[in-house]
């Protein structure tokens, strides 16, 4: 009897330690994984005495929300590539923590995943990462050492933001550019144009800059991400390209000084809120309405109008600009020659008129012509705002035909002095304390430079001739013997001294030493 009441109630025990313990989930933790708690490939937990050099499990396909946050034990961590998604502020606030080793594989990090990592100072980040989310590794206040296996991404708002090595990326003009991605243009001022190689504006790159007042495009260029030029109050000027698939939403909201916008052909999406409301949406050539209906009619809460045009084949004008289309469709950039002249077209196509520089070398592109003259490069002689320019005629090296003249320049028998702003000099000039004298006259001989004896203001000088010892057209100082005659010329100024002893001798009215 007593037996059987010991076994009923091993039995009782039995089953309530089965329902107990029924819905209960059992994470696989073996001596592989010592510390990491794995469901089903996400790594959902782990012992609080991990610390130091961390390497994530493989079988780890998923980094759960905030696993380490806070954790100040960690110092580096390698990710594998059986990794696919680092999930939100994964290892936000480690601030022990120096390395990331991201492999092969991984192909997301989630929003705020390390940001307030404070010590960190080197990430690896793989080819097979194609989405980096809003503040990933914003104010890591060391992060100086970003590897980029890859160059076309998808990064967000403030990813870098308040990092030494966003810093470190900026060109001349504040532009911070990986690959083909315009990262961050906050510090960028005034006029600027994006560089050829970029197709992509990421989200928030030049949110609330105030500094920029116009946008030269890339001819490349394919997306503009969300709030891209969001606030930026004093951007009155922008052109989009005819290479352009979309636009984020907001991305020009808030820039009240662009009063009017052309959206090529090419964009099939757009978000919402793109443009302020005062800003127009015309063309001046055949409508097409190409975004689907449901976006234009949210559009329509931002934008009084929505009309978009495809330019036609040759010479197109829009806002005040030309730009050329070519038979094949697309948008002529760089050099052209048509119809016996040569023009010049921005990166984003518009045509370049005026004075030009092209990797230090200027060029001059005829504002006021009429017709074909328009925008037409200029060669030769040409009298520019008072000041004469020479432009040569041919090429020469890497410099095109057209380009302008600087230094000394020797043409038909005599010699010019063009300064670094290709104007050229006339009257006298002082290069590195040897002077010259270029003719001031307004006739046909303006600017050659002179030679011999020359009477100038009522005071005689020498410059020297081919034949004489020293450099052609310097001014001579001092006792000079010229043909056998002594003269002196004042140190000061170079006049000819007359009438006059000079250490101890005479000088006659011709300035002859007797």
């Amino acid at each position: 009897m007593i037996k059987r009441k010991r076994l009923l109630i091993s039995i009782m025990i039995a089953g309530i330690c089965s329902s107990i313990f029924t819905n209960v989930k059992v994470f696989a933790s073996d001596k592989s994984n010592k510390g990491f708690y794995i469901e089903n490939g996400v790594l959902k937990s782990i012992d609080e005495d991990i610390s130091g050099e961390v390497d994530i499990p493989s079988d780890v396909t998923e980094i759960s929300e905030q696993l380490f946050f806070n954790n100040d034990k960690i110092t580096k961590v390698v990710i594998p590539g059986s990794v696919k998604k680092i999930s939100n502020m994964s290892f936000n606030g480690c601030e022990n923590l120096t390395e990331v080793i991201i492999e092969e594989g991984v192909e997301s990090i989630g929003g705020d995943c390390f940001t307030g990592c404070d010590n960190l100072e080197k990430v690896t980040i793989p080819s097979t990462v194609k989405k980096i989310d809003t503040n990933s590794f914003g104010l890591c206040g060391k992060l100086t050492d970003v590897d980029f296996k890859g160059d076309s991404l998808q990064i967000g708002r403030w990813a870098f933001t308040n990092t030494p090595w966003l810093e470190k990326q900026r060109n001349n003009d504040g532009l911070a550019i990986i690959g083909n991605v315009l990262l961050d243009g906050s510090k960028a001022s005034g006029s600027i144009e994006i560089p050829a190689k970029v197709t992509i504006i990421e989200d928030g790159a030049f949110e609330r800059n105030n500094n920029i007042e116009k946008i030269i495009l890339s001819n490349k260029l394919k997306e503009i991400g969300q709030y891209a030029f969001y606030g930026c109050e004093n951007l009155s000027s922008i052109q989009l390209p005819e290479s352009l698939k979309s636009i984020g939403s907001s991305a020009f909201d808030g820039c009240k000084k662009i009063s009017d916008i052309y959206i090529p052909y090419s964009v099939s999406q757009i978000g919402t809120n793109v443009f302020d409301e005062n800003t127009n949406l015309t063309g001046n050539t055949e409508v097409y309405y190409k975004v689907q209906e449901q976006v234009k009619h949210e559009l329509q809460y931002s934008i009084p109008s929505l009309t978009m045009f495809r330019a036609q084949s040759g010479w197109n004008s829009y806002n005040g600009n030309r730009f050329y289309k070519k038979t094949d469709g697309s948008i002529q950039t760089g050099w052209m020659s048509l119809n016996g002249r040569i023009y010049y077209f921005y990166s984003n196509g518009i045509q370049a008129t005026g004075f030009i520089n092209l990797n230090g070398t200027y060029y001059y592109l005829d504002p006021q012509g009429s017709g074909d003259d328009f925008g037409s490069l200029k060669t030769g002689w040409q009298s520019i705002n008072g000041n004469w320019y020479y432009f040569n005629p041919q090429s020469e090296g890497d410099k095109a035909q057209g380009f302008m003249k600087t230094s000394w320049f020797y043409n038909n028998g005599n010699w010019y002095y063009f300064y670094s702003d290709g104007t050229m000099a006339t009257g006298f000039i002082d290069l590195n304390e040897a002077y010259y004298y270029l003719d001031e006259s307004n006739t046909s001989n303006i600017g050659i430079m002179k030679s011999g004896w020359q009477k100038i203001n009522g005071y005689w000088y020498y410059f020297n001739t081919i034949n004489d010892d020293g450099v052609a057209g310097m001014m001579r100082k001092g006792w000079q013997k010229i043909n056998g005659v002594w003269y002196y010329f004042n140190y000061s100024d170079g006049k000819m001294a007359s009438n006059t002893w000079v250490d101890g001798y005479y000088v006659n009215g011709s300035g002859a030493l007797e």
